[in-house]
């Protein structure tokens, strides 16, 4: 079989969505939608070593000024270029990853393709719908490209009746998360004196609220490590700062700086995961932090609901409340709330929910469904 993967090349989730095809019959051909400066490693290593896995020429080096141009041209480019593949390429199933950059240009795609066209399989990142349908002009285009969709899936149940609401006539795909999962490892006892911070400062994330609630309990902080990572230049320049003018003990990591398995090393090293943002999917990091036994505190933009219950295994807040996120880490670090039993409970579900074997068995199951419906 045959599948156009089109989503963003210097993303870790699309490059660990393809590892799970790994030596599978799939043979996959990505169009980046991305103005990416390279290709993630992972799916950079599978182009340049797998014949079952390529990118054009144009994709691969393109991408980054088509993607400008269609700031200014509504995803014609794109939406050609995408068009274009699919003659040239001949998928069974065409598969975005991400409904906005990915979403809108195949959108385009199928109506330059009128009734040629391959079954649509979309899949929703984070804030795709919970953030976009907000926004009319944004709404509409949703409401169009899911109307052409044969198949929907996404990582959060919130997400779904979104969708449902919205339109119709998609085949419902299994919920999974859309990183796929990890091989699950016995939960380690280590000692543990880092307090993780997901350290994205833009228009969601806003890890500078977090360094502003930790810096005024830094006296409790004495024996903890603060480790931002993924972190955006201008967290990383008042993390500094604090570091220098307080006596928190600061470290902040560009994006890119730490590789996925040290990312999960330090996780396994946290007392504690802070995820702090207007908006988001399930957060990859979240459930990482889970298998790895830090214990999460994530604001309620977020479906954590949906793995984590608030005050028992976790903490769910509201974004940029200083004052909860301040409770939750005191509670935490001294000793009213019950850690042990916490990392228990979400290693449990982590286990059940989040190992990498049962989540690649969902994933093939979505093109086997709609391979079922190829032709009808």
């Amino acid at each position: 079989m045959r599948i156009l993967l089109v989503g963003m090349a210097d993303s870790i989730h699309l490059s660990r969505w393809v590892a799970q095809f790994d030596g599978s019959p799939f043979v996959f051909e990505i169009v980046s939608s991305s103005p990416h400066k390279r290709i993630v490693k992972g799916l950079a290593e599978r182009i340049d070593g797998y014949s079952e896995v390529s990118i054009s020429w144009f994709s691969r080096y393109m991408s980054s000024p088509m993607w400008w141009a269609d700031r200014f041209l509504s995803d014609w480019i794109r939406g050609t270029f995408i068009a274009w593949r699919i003659l040239r390429f001949k998928p069974d199933i065409v598969h975005v990853h991400e409904l906005q950059n990915a979403g809108y240009p195949t959108r385009r795609a199928y109506q330059l393709l009128k009734r040629l066209r391959p079954k649509l399989l979309l899949t929703n990142y984070g804030s795709d719908i919970y953030w976009f349908s907000r926004v009319p002009k944004h709404l509409k285009r949703i409401k169009s490209l899911l109307d052409m969709a044969d198949g929907y899936s996404a990582e959060c149940s919130r997400d779904y009746k979104l969708a449902g609401s919205i339109s119709s006539g998609f085949q419902v795909m299994p919920l999974m998360p859309t990183a796929g999962g990890l091989q699950i490892s016995a939960l380690n006892p280590r000692k543990r004196s880092k307090i993780a911070v997901k350290g994205y400062e833009n228009f969601w994330g806003k890890a500078l609220v977090v360094l502003e609630a930790l810096k005024g309990i830094s006296d409790e902080l004495l024996n903890y490590e603060i480790v931002f990572f993924g972190s955006d230049k201008a967290l990383i320049d008042q993390a500094k700062i604090v570091s220098q003018t307080t006596n928190l003990k600061v470290t902040a990591i560009g994006s890119g700086g730490l590789g996925h398995d040290r990312v999960l090393e330090l996780l396994s090293e946290s007392e504690i995961y802070i995820g702090h943002s207007l908006s988001d999917g399930i957060s990859t990091s979240m459930l990482e932090a889970m298998a790895m036994g830090a214990i999460p505190i994530q604001t309620c933009t977020s479906c954590a609901d949906e793995w984590i219950t608030d005050k028992k295994t976790g903490f769910i807040i509201a974004p940029n409340d200083v004052i909860a996120i301040r409770n939750a880490v005191l509670n935490i670090v001294e000793g009213s709330f019950d850690s042990r039993s916490a990392r228990l409970a979400n290693f449990k579900v982590i286990e059940t929910r989040y190992d990498a074997k049962k989540l690649k068995s969902i994933a093939f199951s979505y093109y086997e469904k709609l391979s079922y419906r190829i032709g009808k």
